[in-house]
């Protein structure tokens, strides 16, 4: 070998490590330390070297979502491929959703930089939009074109509402269960386990979407929309924050762990690097904290208990005597809520978790002593609409249905909040957010052939 090809070989091998190095820092929450300059440095590559691969930030960056692309194309493509002409609708979102889960299971931190990096602000314009050219997120982009071609194909109304409405839900239901088995607590199941709940929340969703593609017939299910204020509190910074209390000292300290761990990842949180990012003094803090609790587990239960308080504002807003499918839809809204106030509290709390969330009974309260405290409000209002609405009180169906529903609403509040949706229109935002739970709640409905209050079946006229 020359000493011109030996060059280059080193070149090439130097390029592969920039691009797997920065896909790595792309795939965590401080992803926004990417830059070409910093990830050289951490593999101790000469900036001589570097500057003959890529001349500039931008060279490199562009080279990363070229990787990450190329490789969701594949698994999608390799799925997509092996269906014949005849395939069914439910077949082809199936192909589109295995291919997806894959790229999230064998390529993990590419689909985690494909989360983060790739986040565009156009939305649904009209329904026959050219979907295939315009800047969608290139997962919603095959399912709204599948949603729409099964309209045309089965003649139903071709009009924007019922395919923003089918669209946007599925493609949660698919990012859900990726992001989860990738990154949250369904990451601890094994790969039976996490292909069996893959298969249900496709299921769950479809079952929603159900004949309305062709006859425009759907459920509509109480509050009709956002119940709460859609003007979010700002989120002060830890070192901002008040302190005049004990409760406000420990506020201080978990908002500065958020912020540690947005920075450096949540493997190396620590008390130190909370108090530096929120400007309380080490021995104050340890005096505030639980001295026999790992300091992981504390800001866990505080972001817990947040997103629960959060979740029963929405609740809370519904007024008096509120229905039951009302307060149960409307724990979803919350949910998501949550994700659009604070992005970094629920995105660092996935991370955490790792509570059960199976119910060891069907009654009971708590459901599960071990369960935290937002799953066990969804598996409260699940199980309440199962029993109003005649459904078999099984511990396995609360489950199910409970991990369904929040599998999807969980691909919204990620996509919303620190992903591929987070740069969309607000108000855009709150009309797919209500389509979504709505069609989720649905969903259950259809599913166990529920009777309620709440919940009312119309048609669109095409």
């Amino acid at each position: 070998m020359s000493p011109s090809q030996v060059e280059n070989r080193a070149l090439l091998l130097l390029r592969e490590k920039l691009i797997v190095a920065g896909v790595s820092v792309a795939s965590q929450p401080n992803a926004r330390t990417l830059h070409l300059d910093s990830v050289a440095a951490s593999l101790q590559a000469h900036p001589d070297d570097v500057a003959l691969i890529f001349s500039s930030h931008q060279q490199f960056y562009d080279a990363i979502l070229e990787r990450i692309c190329f490789q969701f194309n594949y698994y999608i493509d390799k799925y997509c491929k092996e269906l014949g002409d005849e395939a069914s609708f439910a077949e082809r979102i199936w192909a589109v959703a295995k291919g997806y889960f894959e790229f999230s299971q064998l390529e993990t931190e590419s689909f985690g930089a494909f989360t983060t990096l790739l986040a565009f602000d156009h939305h649904l314009q009209s329904f026959d939009e050219d979907i295939a050219e315009a800047d969608f997120h290139p997962l919603l982009k095959r399912v709204l074109i599948l949603v729409r071609d099964e309209i045309r194909a089965q003649n139903g109304p071709e009009d924007l509402w019922l395919l923003r409405s089918r669209g946007y839900p599925i493609f949660a239901a698919i990012h859900g269960i990726a992001h989860l088995a990738s990154f949250g607590l369904v990451r601890f199941f094994n790969d039976t386990a996490k292909k069996q709940v893959a298969r249900s929340v496709l299921h769950h969703i479809l079952a929603g979407v159900g004949d309305s593609l062709a006859t425009g017939r759907h459920l509509v299910v109480e509050p009709h929309g956002f119940a709460g204020s859609t003007e979010f509190p700002q989120i002060l910074p830890a070192r901002e924050m008040p302190r005049s209390t004990d409760d406000e000292i420990r506020n201080a300290i978990f908002r500065g762990a958020i912020e540690d761990a947005v920075h450096n990842g949540v493997a190396d949180l620590t008390v130190e690097g909370a108090c530096e990012w929120s400007e309380v003094p080490l021995e104050q803090a340890r005096r505030l904290l639980k001295p026999d609790v790992p300091f992981e587990l504390q800001v866990d239960e505080h972001l817990d208990l947040w997103i629960k308080r959060v979740t029963l504002q929405q609740v809370q807003a519904l007024g008096d005597n509120p229905k039951t499918v009302a307060i149960a839809k409307s724990t979803g809204l919350g949910y998501v809520a949550s994700a659009m106030m604070d992005p970094a509290a629920l995105d660092i709390f996935i991370a955490l978790s790792n509570s059960s969330i199976v119910p060891s009974a069907f009654d009971g309260n708590p459901i599960n002593a071990n369960m935290g405290p937002t799953f066990q409000v969804l598996l409260t209002y699940v199980r309440a609409v199962i029993v109003e609405g005649g459904g078999e009180p099984t511990p396995w169906l609360l489950f199910e249905n409970t991990l369904d529903v929040w599998i999807v609403a969980h691909g919204l509040a990620n996509s919303f909040s620190v992903g591929p949706l987070r740069h969309i229109d607000k108000d855009f935002k709150f009309a797919v957010l209500n389509d979504t739970v709505d069609l989720n709640t649905a969903s259950v409905v259809t599913r166990l052939d529920l009777e309620l209050d709440g919940v009312e079946a119309r048609t669109l006229r095409g």
